[in-house]
């Protein structure tokens, strides 16, 4: 009887602490996609993704698109302070694992000498439609907000993301198993 208690108890142990292992490597893994997204090092964020997600789009049009939100003549935009919210319990399917993580970034956009208020107020208005916790700067001409986000995790050479919304619901389908989505409470029977 003692011997199935130690058994037991040493089976216990072992999966916690590679479920722990899972879930401080996928931190890690994201946390430094965090980071390189903050130093718009969009060469190193885009080895993140899940090679699969950019069927939509190459990766080097996708490179293209990041960089050219650099150089626009209107306003500057900043991601700062980024950080994972919450990682699920990670699940296995087809011999591959996969996760939720929600992350959480502040957003800010300083509008450039040349743009006019109204410009800025539409803005405004529009990203207070979708976000909560707006704030304007009339003095900075700087809008800022913290944006929470979704992401899939999937394990195939190390952890890869896929950012998940509502908009690219149907394209995760095809990337990412519906059992899966099911499971990560993505997507409903």
């Amino acid at each position: 009887m003692k011997k199935i208690i130690v058994i037991f108890t040493l089976f216990l142990s072992i999966s916690t602490s590679l479920a722990q292992q899972t879930s401080n490597d996928l931190r890690t893994a994201f946390n430094t996609y965090l980071k390189a997204m903050e130093e718009k090092n969009y060469e190193k964020a885009l080895d993140f993704y899940y090679e699969k997600y950019f069927k939509i789009m190459s990766k080097s049009e996708f490179l293209e698109k990041l960089k050219a939100l650099d150089t626009n003549e209107l306003l500057d935009g900043e991601n700062k302070n980024s950080k994972i919210i919450s990682v699920s319990k990670s699940i296995m399917y087809d011999n591959v694992e996969y996760a939720l993580v929600e992350s959480q970034v502040n957003v800010y956009i300083k509008f450039k000498d040349i743009v006019d208020k109204e410009v800025i107020e539409l803005v405004k208005e529009q990203i207070e439609a979708k976000e909560k916790k707006v704030s304007y700067s009339e003095e900075r001409k700087e809008i800022s907000y913290y944006r929470n986000s979704l992401g899939i995790a999937i394990k195939d050479n190390g952890w890869k993301i896929i950012p998940y919304s509502e908009k690219l619901a149907l394209f995760t389908k095809t990337i990412v198993p519906s059992e899966v989505l099911e499971k990560l409470n993505l997507q409903k029977n």
